[in-house]
């Protein structure tokens, strides 16, 4: 801003990412100001100040948790500093603890440095950490998310759901989603009554409140932490819970068929690209008339078939890839 001067930088492509952009802009702007303005490349900034005591007030004004496209907790420790951890991907990351310095944030003991504080603003209370980038010449902000107040007991209809999984049906066979664990799950990890599905693409927070059958997005976090929201719907299919997440569709674990052994045949159901089987025993699993298939681990995981010989353990997951109406044939024998 002292300059004048900002960039925006746009690409698509499955190698491009936000910290790839991010380093490109600030290596542009580095350039355009020694260039335009005959000026040195802008200085170092500064690390974390030195540690002050903490008031109760300054403890107390941050400590909660907030949501985005993570949960976010901050905890107050009996010293008077903070430990952070975060709930991704259905489970806690190892915590961080910040304490308090001279300007008046609260900075990570760890390197690399990074600071934490709160702001306000559309009625909202936001967690916003700042870090310099990799080059040290600029800080990056980033709003981790919202903060929350409590929602109350989840209803038990959703209290029942916490316990199960679900797994993806409506994404075609070469969708990169399919490299990652294709399954749903929910859960409520800090007992606020908000419900996190954990799924291949993050964490997204749901407020389960008006309904038993729908949970609706709510945070408005700006940037990042505010995107690939969607609502969650159950609806009944067959006798069975299914769930409805932004486009895609999921079937229970729990009532995933067993593959039987020998020539087994699959029917591509309707609205469907893909039909589960879960294997009872070491299984060797080969398809046949072009048939495209994966399998996972209980865990989600994904099982490297690209050898046809390999094994697959009891207790994997099959997904069988097919048109819509499609019978599709596999051969599966004991090894």
């Amino acid at each position: 801003p002292d300059h004048g001067l900002a960039i925006i930088v746009t690409a698509a492509g499955q190698q491009v990412g936000s910290p790839m952009l991010g380093t490109l802009a600030q290596s542009i702007l580095r350039s355009a100001i020694s260039e335009r303005d005959g000026a040195p490349a802008p200085a170092q900034v500064p690390g974390a100040p030195g540690p002050v005591e903490a008031t109760a007030e300054q403890v107390a004004a941050i400590v909660g948790q907030y949501a985005g496209a993570s949960l976010t907790r901050v905890q107050a420790t009996p010293e008077g500093a903070l430990t952070v951890d975060a709930f991704f991907g259905g489970e806690w990351l190892p915590s961080e603890v910040f304490t308090m310095r001279s300007d008046g944030l609260f900075w990570r003991t760890t390197e690399p440095s990074r600071s934490l504080q709160t702001l306000s603003a559309w009625g909202r209370t936001y967690l916003v950490m700042r870090s310099p980038e990799p080059a040290g010449t600029f800080m990056e902000t980033t709003i981790m998310g919202e903060k929350l107040a409590a929602n109350g007991v989840l209803r038990p209809a959703w209290q029942e759901r916490l316990e199960h999984s679900w797994v993806i049906v409506n994404e075609r066979p070469d969708s990169l989603l399919w490299g990652a664990d294709p399954s749903l799950t929910l859960a409520d990890p800090d007992e606020l009554g908000y419900v996190w599905a954990s799924h291949a693409q993050g964490s997204t927070p749901l407020d389960p409140r008006s309904s038993d059958n729908a949970a609706t997005m709510f945070v408005q976090v700006p940037a990042l932490g505010g995107r690939d929201m969607n609502d969650l719907n159950v609806f009944d299919q067959e006798g069975e819970e299914w769930l409805r997440f932004g486009a895609g569709i999921y079937r229970p674990v729990d009532t995933i068929p067993v593959m039987g052994e020998g020539e087994v045949r699959v029917e591509i159901g309707p609205d469907v690209a893909a039909q589960w089987r879960s294997l009872a025993v070491d299984t060797r699993l080969a398809a046949t008339g072009g048939a495209i298939w994966r399998a996972y681990t209980p865990a989600g995981l994904p099982i490297d078939v690209a050898a046809a010989s390999d094994v697959l353990p009891a207790g994997t997951l099959v997904a069988v890839f097919g048109e819509a109406g499609e019978t599709v044939t596999l051969d599966a024998e004991a090894p």
